[in-house]
C-alpha cells in the first residue's frame, strides 16, 4: 500500500515537471505553463486555452521549482523545530476511568519531504521524533516517533511567499520508561497506533512558520512485574496525546 502511494506521488510530481506561475502587476497569479517566450511577451497556457501575456504585465515569471534546466521536480525537503504551546496525555486502564494529565511542554523535530502533484496540491510524507515526556511528575516517561504521509493546499501571496494548510496521517511508535502507577522496568506494546495532525503555515522564501494540531493514539499492552507474587501482569491501556505546537521550519531545497 505504501509503495503504490509513493509510486502516485511520483506520477504527479513529474507530470508537473514543466509547471510555471506568472505573478501579474495586479497581484493575480497564473499558474500553467509558458509555452514559448518573445523579447516583450509570453505564450502562456493553461488547461486547454492559450494566452498572450504581455511582459510589462508581469511583475515576476518562475515557479516555479519545477522548470529549471536539471528538470527536477517541484520538491522540498524542510527541518522543522517545534514547542508545546498546551497538550493533555491520557492514559488509563481498561479497569478504571484512566488520568488525564496536563502534557509538559515538549520539543518536537521533524522531516518532511513533499512534491507538487498538481496545480496548488503537494504530496509527501514525513517523519519526527518528540522526545522523553515525564506524565505529571509520575514515574512515566515516553518517546514518541510518527511518520506520516502529508497531503498540502498551498496557495501564493506574491513572489517567494505562500500560505498552506495540511493534513498528515500514519502510524507512531512509543518508547516507554517507567509504568503507569507501577516500578518503572516493565515491556509496553501499541496495538493499534495512529497519528495524525492538521497543519497552517506561512512560507517566507525558506523561511516556514507554522501552529499545528497533533494528535497521537493506541492501545498499549504492557507486562508488568506481579509484586504479589511470581511471574507477570498483563494489562492494557488507552493512550492519547494531544498538542498545540508552533514550529519554524527551514526549506532545506
Amino acid at each position: 500500500m505504501k509503495k503504490a502511494l509513493f509510486a502516485l506521488v511520483l506520477v504527479f510530481a513529474a507530470a508537473n515537471v514543466f509547471a510555471d506561475n506568472l505573478y501579474l502587476n495586479n497581484g493575480e497569479v497564473l499558474d500553467g505553463k509558458i509555452i514559448q517566450e518573445t523579447a516583450d511577451s509570453y505564450l502562456f497556457q493553461q488547461g486547454s486555452s492559450w494566452k498572450q501575456i504581455k511582459k510589462t504585465d508581469v511583475t515576476f515569471a518562475g515557479n516555479v521549482a519545477a522548470n529549471n534546466s536539471s528538470g527536477i521536480p517541484d520538491i522540498d525537503l524542510i527541518l522543522k523545530l517545534g514547542t508545546d504551546l498546551s497538550g493533555k496525555t491520557f492514559l488509563g486502564s481498561k479497569n478504571d476511568v484512566g488520568t488525564l494529565y496536563d502534557k509538559p511542554k515538549q520539543f518536537h523535530i521533524a522531516l518532511e519531504l513533499d512534491f507538487k502533484a498538481f496545480k496548488n496540491i503537494y504530496l509527501g510524507f514525513g517523519a519526527g521524533i518528540n522526545p522523553s515526556t515525564n506524565l505529571d511528575g509520575k514515574a512515566v516517561y515516553y518517546t514518541d516517533i510518527p511518520y506520516y504521509l502529508i497531503a498540502k493546499f498551498k496557495q501564493s501571496i506574491g513572489e517567494n511567499k505562500n500560505v498552506y494548510v495540511s493534513g498528515n496521517i500514519g502510524s507512531h511508535s512509543l518508547t516507554f520508561k517507567g509504568s503507569p502507577g507501577v516500578d518503572p522496568g516493565y515491556d509496553v506494546s501499541n496495538k493499534m497506533p495512529l497519528y495524525y495532525g492538521i497543519n497552517a503555515g506561512v512560507e517566507l522564501s525558506d523561511l516556514i512558520l507554522e501552529l499545528a494540531f497533533l494528535s497521537s493514539m493506541g492501545e498499549l499492552s504492557s507486562e508488568e512485574a506481579n509484586t504479589g507474587g511470581w511471574g507477570v501482569v498483563r494489562n492494557s491501556y488507552d493512550f492519547l496525546s494531544q498538542s498545540v505546537v508552533f514550529s519554524i521550519g527551514y526549506k532545506i531545497f
